[in-house]
């Protein structure tokens, strides 16, 4: 897993935890260098039929406790995400990541391959299993 976002932030690797009414994800990123902005992580739970998210969190790191500007270039920031799922229709669903900046704008997000990232929203490698 290596997706930089922006040319400033990589994704470098993610935990995921899910019990009857909730999905914790741990996103652990790195400063490629020391960003020059905040930025606020986005992250879509969306079902096989339609990018529209079903639930979504938009927040800074750690609750915009740790904002992006104050990283220091090569170090590495762990946060959790916390997703209701109270609302979920049982089904399986994929999970995506992104950055904004403050004009809402997405970071490029650029895999290891050089490819862009469609959307600019990484789509994880897991499906979550939401059941009745």
């Amino acid at each position: 897993l290596d997706i930089a976002f922006g040319g400033q932030v990589r994704l470098a690797g993610y935990d995921l935890e899910q019990d009857a009414d909730a999905l914790r994800l741990t996103l652990w990123w790195q400063a490629l260098q020391a960003p020059p902005a905040d930025y606020t992580v986005v992250v879509h739970l969306f079902g096989p039929d339609s990018p529209t998210p079903l639930v979504q969190s938009d927040a800074m790191p750690r609750g915009g406790a740790y904002p992006t500007s104050g990283w220091a270039a090569g170090e590495v920031v762990s946060e959790t995400v916390t997703l209701s799922l109270a609302d979920v229709p049982a089904g399986t669903y994929r999970l995506a990541v992104g950055l904004y900046d403050q004009t809402v704008t997405r970071l490029t997000a650029v895999g290891s391959d050089g490819q862009s990232v469609p959307d600019d929203r990484f789509v994880l490698p897991v499906e979550v299993s939401v059941r009745p």
